[in-house]
């Protein structure tokens, strides 16, 4: 039994597979809120917390649809939290844990303003 898929044929979809592929990625890599999602990643990673705040910052405020903003709000705050901005990182984790509960971090954040919230009052802190 001969194939009606003939070689052509493959070729034409072949050409249309690639012509679909390519264009998702130049999509993808034309992102700003990709690339400045990765480079507050990469400015966390490298201890630069300031920054990463800076940049996490930015993809809230540029970007309030954006899919990126529980992660963003997370690290957030986690970078808060590295740069010893307790307070603000308390805020940031609660509002990961109350705007995105069903966030892979909502947990997480929920543990984070337990842990330091108690840490801030045992420095004397009465607020918490």
């Amino acid at each position: 039994m001969k194939s009606n898929f003939t070689n052509k044929n493959q070729q034409h979809f072949l050409a249309l597979f690639l012509l679909i592929s390519v264009t998702g990625v130049l999509a993808l890599q034309s992102t700003n809120e990709v690339e400045l999602f990765l480079q507050a990643k990469t400015y966390f990673y490298q201890r630069n917390y300031k920054k990463a705040i800076e940049a996490y910052d930015k993809i809230l405020s540029e970007y309030p649809e954006s899919n990126y903003l529980a992660d963003a709000t997370y690290w957030m705050g986690y970078s808060y939290e590295l740069n010893n901005q307790l307070d603000d990182a308390i805020k940031t984790y609660d509002s990961v844990a109350n705007n995105f509960p069903s966030s892979r971090y909502a947990d997480e954040a929920g543990v984070g303003v337990s842990i330091l919230a108690g840490h801030l009052v045992r420095l004397g802190h009465k607020q918490y």
